[in-house]
């Protein structure tokens, strides 16, 4: 198997989205459990936020983008590693 074929499957990730999620992994904490890149209703990408409570005041106070990047909160129970 060959590089290219192990990189075919792997989606590219846009500059402007990888800097919005680096930024985004700053807010990880209590309040916030976890970041990651999906999409919008319209299939661009945006910043998903995963959060126990999606009205603490940390979630409350995100920024509504990360530069272009939209960000969207997920209700979430904390993540655990198995």
């Amino acid at each position: 198997m060959s590089e290219d074929d192990l990189d075919a499957g792997v989606p590219q990730v846009d500059p402007a989205v990888r800097d919005a999620l680096t930024t985004a992994e700053g807010w990880i904490g209590p309040e916030i459990q976890g970041v990651a890149v999906g999409e919008t209703a319209q299939g661009d990408p945006c910043l998903v936020v995963y959060a126990p409570d999606p009205e603490s005041p940390a979630v409350r106070e995100l920024p509504p983008a990360v530069g272009d990047v939209p960000v969207r909160v997920e209700a979430a129970g904390p993540f655990a590693a198995e």
